[in-house]
């Protein structure tokens, strides 16, 4: 069962908006899945997101904190990658003149965007990735927790009395973090080849602090998708690509789940709603194939996503996207630009339906590495008053066989 609840706190006291249930599956799987409800070998948080200083002075701070549990009962090492897919300018500037009005907030500094018009005329918004890896060591059934964008982390590793520190993203910062189990029982002791074994189960939560007048907190959670290595038995696998199905390069067995073939999507249609309600879906897209060796100059492998949208009538409409290294999105933002949001099939007026469900499938062609994974994030709005919910889409079936994805991050060891 998925729980999404709306939550937007006044500063000195609670406001509750609305609690939506999905009830899906609940039958036991003993076959290695990909799920957000059980332990894996392999975690991935899709959205994180960091805005510490209000860079473009939207009057709102942010910051994710991150969860992640050890299952087992002996301790395990835990090696991490954060991918920063912030948008920088091509033309490097992004400098704000407080004398033009409606000129941009900006950040002249490094030139990071959201989109073309916050960069300097001649500039766009080009997508950026860059990775950057940190080991952990959770001691049996250590659960832990920390802020991305804080200074200054650290956790204990109980295996040598010291403190293992978790290196800071930027101020500002969107992307991914992915976690997965390796040998060893201390980070130095480690050679980081992945072992298999499921013992990995995390949480994320984004924090939004307004400072408009009152000031507020918003605060949304989800869970981490898990994907499962093939055998618990905690033998080691033999490099360090992980292989998840068959079919990628390298990858003659799975080592782990493949990737789901469908993601499918309960949804409100975005707009206003005859209630007086204003509603907004958002869905953060991240693939399962990554190499973090070559992630900066060549992202990931492009996929192509088909989209089916069903009203409560049943009748169906269709859009597309592409999907790279990192993707957000509004619903209504798929198939218009910004400003014609009311055109969309994602839109509550063109649909004449309240709520819908989308079904997202990514096109595999000859070549394997097309798997994704989302997290969705509901906004709602009634005057004043604000609520969000973060939440796992449900996902169904697995890739075709052949057509599995990969994980490298070094060199594969010979």
């Amino acid at each position: 069962m998925a729980r999404r609840t709306f939550s937007s706190a006044t500063v000195g006291s609670l406001v509750a908006a609305a609690i939506l249930v999905c009830i899906g599956s609940g039958q036991a799987q003993t076959s290695p899945t990909v799920a957000s409800d059980r332990a894996a070998g392999l975690v991935v948080y899709p959205k994180i997101v960091v805005d510490t200083g209000d860079l473009f002075h939207v009057g709102r701070r942010a910051d994710t904190v991150i969860q992640l549990t050890n299952t087992s009962s002996s301790t395990r090492v835990v090696h991490c990658f954060y991918v920063d897919a912030t948008s920088h300018c091509s033309n490097g500037t992004n400098s704000f003149d407080p004398a033009q009005p409606g000129d941009n907030p900006s950040d002249p500094q490094h030139g990071r965007c959201r989109s073309q018009a916050d960069c300097d005329q001649g500039g766009g918004c080009i997508p950026f990735w860059r990775a950057g890896d940190f080991s952990l060591v959770l001691s049996a059934n250590q659960p832990l927790g920390w802020r991305v964008g804080g200074t200054g982390n650290v956790v204990p590793d109980d295996t040598t009395a010291q403190m293992q520190p978790i290196p800071p993203t930027s101020s500002f910062f969107v992307g991914e973090l992915k976690c997965f189990e390796v040998d060893g029982t201390s980070a130095a002791g480690s050679s980081l080849t992945p072992i298999n074994a499921n013992d990995l189960k995390g949480e994320a939560t984004i924090y939004e602090v307004s400072s408009g007048p009152g000031g507020s907190v918003d605060v949304r959670s989800y869970n981490a998708v898990g994907i499962q290595a093939v055998s618990a038995n905690g033998a080691t696998q033999n490099d360090r690509t992980m292989c998840l199905g068959s079919g990628a390069s390298g990858c003659t067995a799975a080592e782990y789940a493949s990737c789901p073939s469908t993601l499918v999507l309960d949804h409100p249609f975005d707009g206003l709603t005859p209630s007086g309600v204003v509603a907004r879906t958002d869905v953060t897209f991240v693939p399962c194939t990554e190499d973090f060796v070559t992630i900066a100059a060549n992202g990931a492998t492009a996929t192509a996503v088909q989209l089916l949208v069903f009203n409560e009538f049943e009748q169906r409409f269709s859009a597309s996207t592409r999907i790279n290294c990192f993707k957000e999105t509004a619903l209504s933002l798929i198939d218009t630009t910004p400003g014609n949001e009311s055109q969309s099939i994602f839109n509550v007026n063109v649909q004449g339906t309240l709520t819908g469900q989308t079904k997202m499938r990514p096109v595999v062609n000859a070549q394997p590495g097309h798997g994704l994974l989302a997290v969705a994030e509901e906004f709602h709005s009634i005057g004043d008053s604000q609520g969000s919910a973060a939440y796992n889409v449900d996902y169904t079936a697995a890739l075709p066989a052949g057509a599995g994805d990969s994980v490298r991050f070094v060199v594969a060891v010979p």
